[in-house]
């Protein structure tokens, strides 16, 4: 998968390969994809009444506001692929930077999680596209005014917690000289047993990166070229596993999800150079 941070240098591209058997040592290319719009990241749903069938939801912000494609690769080793729905949306308060970052999608295909920068997080009704239904419709169960929003860049990954109503969202903050800093960026758990009003139930902060008051005492050199902020998530019923800028790997318990617990972390030491 080609990064649409790179669309400057090569086209958007996403490649299949056969890693079975014998091609594990050595993968084997089977078909390429270009996508009609750049994605930015895709989530890979597979359906559980019918293994053979996969669709990728893609982000594709965009100035033209087409900010998600779902494709069909069922038939990826024929090198064939369907794009079957879009979806778009026109926000009544747009922020600096409104583009579908990531996503995530239930396990029945019926939801969709969507980390939508400075316009927040939300949810949409997939349930069409699951049940394959020919032309299907992608709708909102956010309404839009209602959806989750706070200060800051926005959230940069939404992911369903497994069995319970809740998502936990990641924020990404670079440093200062990409219009970052200090505080930097954590993780939120939002409640969506109504998913027409999702609430941010708690934060979690590594501590003391993300508490306003270090940044008191940060050089803005340093501000400027680090980062302490969250990235990419992984979740458990119980367990949110979260990649930290310059922390290293963040373990933290979300049983209680108004007091996210921490419970462990890995930050190797840092090479000289």
């Amino acid at each position: 998968f080609l990064h649409a941070c790179s669309r400057e240098f090569i086209t958007p591209t996403i490649r299949f390969y056969d890693i079975r058997g014998r091609h594990a040592a050595r993968p084997r290319l089977v078909s390429t994809y270009h996508p009609s719009r750049e994605p930015h990241e895709f989530y890979l749903w597979q359906d559980p009444q019918d293994p053979s069938r996969a669709l990728l939801f893609l982000s594709t912000p965009a100035p033209s506001g087409e900010n998600l494609l779902v494709v069909d690769i069922s038939k990826a080793r024929e090198g064939q692929f369907r794009e079957i729905a879009s979806w778009s949306a026109s926000f009544p308060d747009p922020g600096p930077d409104d583009a579908l970052h990531s996503l995530s999608v239930s396990v029945d295909g019926g939801r969709a999680y969507l980390a939508h920068l400075t316009a927040g997080f939300f949810v949409l009704d997939t349930s069409q596209v699951a049940r394959g239904k020919d032309r299907p419709t992608i709708r909102t169960v956010t309404p839009l005014e209602s959806r989750a929003q706070w200060d800051g860049v926005g959230p940069h990954s939404a992911v369903e917690v497994p069995g319970r109503d809740l998502v936990l969202t990641t924020d990404e903050v670079y440093g200062r000289l990409s219009g970052g800093g200090c505080p930097w960026g954590w993780a939120r758990l939002i409640d969506i047993a109504d998913a027409s009003i999702p609430a941010v139930r708690s934060e979690f902060r590594v501590a003391p990166y993300n508490d306003p008051s270090y940044c008191e005492n940060v050089p803005e050199d340093r501000d400027a070229m680090a980062s302490f902020s969250s990235h990419n998530p992984t979740v458990t019923e119980q367990l949110a596993l979260v990649t930290w800028h310059s922390a290293g790997l963040q373990a933290f318990s979300t049983e209680d999800p108004r007091h996210p617990e921490p419970l462990a972390e890995f930050s190797p030491e840092p090479l000289k150079s």
